[in-house]
């Protein structure tokens, strides 16, 4: 089944998340969001779609947000951050 924009904002906002349809056709779709162009500027999505767009974006986050510290001896000077 395809949803809209407005449907999918719906479904995906809550009290933790405010999910607009132009965080959908603004950020997700320029960010690799699958979609289908229906009539005129409308997108149609199914569900599978916006779950692995945003499991993507969940690893995404998790990676940039790590940092891996690399030490040589007890030296400071020999630490390296990647």
């Amino acid at each position: 089944m395809l949803y809209t924009t407005e449907q999918i904002a719906q479904m995906y906002s809550g009290e933790e998340n405010n999910v607009t349809p132009y965080m959908i056709t603004h950020t997700w779709i320029p960010n690799g969001l699958k979609h289908i162009k229906g009539k005129g500027k409308a997108y149609l999505y199914k569900p599978e779609w916006v779950e692995e767009y945003l499991e993507g974006q969940a690893i995404e986050k998790q990676t940039e947000n790590k940092k891996i510290i690399i030490r040589r001896g007890k030296a400071k000077k020999n630490c390296f951050v990647v």
